[in-house]
């Protein structure tokens, strides 16, 4: 179970940049940072699997194939849409506060897709997590969703909930398609899903090129000057490091553990996040932020501690049953 734990909490350490990165991409719009991310992500996808021949083309069956051009048009493209839709309208403390429940409806949802399995070890951990989630945002969602107007709240309120759906959605689905499909490998998975992707993307440039004739940005970007550096090192660090590296650590740590676990572990994200703003901010944490950040911290431990015990149950259970056997 360690591995799989190592895997998971790494990929958010990775996620945890998706925060900070907009400091350092201030002078390119939504769309471009969302272009720069995509880019970089399916076109080192491309590199991969030309490296390796397309060899992982020979598992994949027509509903795999559907499945990830429909993750990588919701769960990668749809979902950042919103995210900075959801930032832009509804403010990024209000952002943070709904996607930071992730790790409950992962969890929630993952338990759910196994009938057999029961809610009762979620309650504790999930309660805790979204206890200290309200300590850490409380003040800036109160203190920033009054600048708002209602409409710009509620739009900005739904993307959020969109985002956060179609997140749940790809963390959960993911990891079942790859354990009822071990010829893939998590790396092959997320290569293939880049691939999707940067077709999804490119279309979207050219849907866009057509449509508004507007190349100037387009033009910009084979200046080589400062802004093309940004949006290059902005893309390969969201792109690669986040999103491809940051998948394949995820898929394989899901592969090893349970989902609903990972989903706990999904919180490290938010904490992560957090430190490298105070890290950047040159401060430290509130009192208020650090008990939050604290309780954050404790659900993961709580969760880690049940599902512990409930695999020595498990464990114990199945011995029991076979002792009668051997005598």
């Amino acid at each position: 179970m360690l591995p799989g734990i190592l895997f998971v909490t790494v990929a958010c350490s990775l996620w945890g940049l998706i925060f900070v990165m907009p400091f350092f991409m201030q002078d390119l719009s939504s769309a471009a940072v969302i272009a720069a991310r995509y880019y970089f992500y399916g076109l080192f996808s491309l590199a991969l699997a030309c490296l390796s021949g397309f060899s992982f083309r020979r598992h994949l069956s027509r509903k795999i194939l559907l499945k990830a051009f429909a993750f990588a048009l919701f769960a990668q493209l749809g979902y950042y849409l919103c995210i900075v839709l959801s930032v832009r309208f509804a403010t990024g403390a209000i952002t943070t506060m709904v996607m930071g429940t992730a790790p409950i409806t992962i969890a929630v949802y993952g338990q759910w897709s196994h009938p057999n399995r029961s809610f009762k070890p979620l309650i504790l951990p999930s309660i805790v997590i979204l206890g200290g989630l309200l300590l850490v945002n409380l003040h800036t969602v109160f203190h920033t969703a009054a600048q708002q107007t209602l409409a710009e709240y509620l739009f900005g309120l739904a993307c959020s909930l969109m985002a956060l759906t179609a997140w749940t959605w790809y963390a959960v689905d993911s990891a079942k398609l790859l354990k009822s499909n071990p010829q893939i490998t998590p790396a092959n998975w997320s290569t293939l899903v880049g691939l999707c992707t940067l077709f999804w993307v490119v279309l979207g440039t050219l849907a866009y090129l057509l449509g508004t004739q507007d190349t100037q940005f387009v033009e910009q970007l084979w200046a080589f000057d400062e802004l093309s550096h940004t949006f290059m090192l902005g893309g390969f660090i969201l792109g690669v490091i986040c999103s491809l590296c940051g998948f394949i650590l995820w898929n394989k740590g899901c592969a090893l553990i349970p989902v609903s676990l990972a989903g706990q572990f999904f919180t490290t994200q938010t904490l992560f996040g957090l430190t490298y703003v105070f890290l950047i901010e040159n401060r430290l944490p509130s009192g208020v932020e650090a008990i939050g950040m604290a309780l954050m911290f404790s659900g993961v431990l709580i969760s880690l501690n049940t599902f512990k015990r409930q695999r020595e149950a498990s464990a114990n259970l199945t011995s029991n049953e076979l002792s009668p056997a051997k005598s």
